[in-house]
């Protein structure tokens, strides 16, 4: 289900920035846990706000520059939309949907909370 082949270690949002108590205790019991669902489980997976989906297709349009930068840095930047799996209310992994796998490419903690992270979130 997950493959990190594409993955991005060194950027902002990169693999690297990734803490091993971070790693353990919340990124890989969660990955666990959606191993353990559908790619249909985990779509309809609701909540966050407003009762919206936590797990959804990103549209790159709707990315900060930074993010927008980095995938042309990375050869991505035909990539027209991400996938975006909710770990936290502020704490989102992005990854290419191909698929049975997701091809994990960010680790983002920052999730619309400052101008650090891959897409912003406007108050409604």
């Amino acid at each position: 289900m997950w493959a990190f082949g594409i993955a991005d270690l060194d950027g902002p949002w990169g693999w690297r920035t990734v803490a091993g108590r971070i790693w353990w205790s919340e990124l890989l019991p969660k990955l666990r846990d959606f191993e353990t669902m559908t790619w249909e489980e985990i779509m309809r997976a609701a909540g966050g706000r407003a009762r919206g989906n936590n797990n959804h297709f990103v549209s790159v349009e709707k990315f900060t520059r930074p993010a927008k930068e980095r995938l042309a840095a990375l050869g991505q930047e035909d990539i027209s939309e991400l996938f975006s799996l909710r770990l936290t209310a502020t704490t989102r992994i992005y990854g290419i949907r191909d698929r049975r796998a997701l091809k994990l490419l960010w680790y983002d903690p920052h999730h619309g909370t400052n101008d650090r992270a891959v897409y912003p979130v406007r108050s409604r």
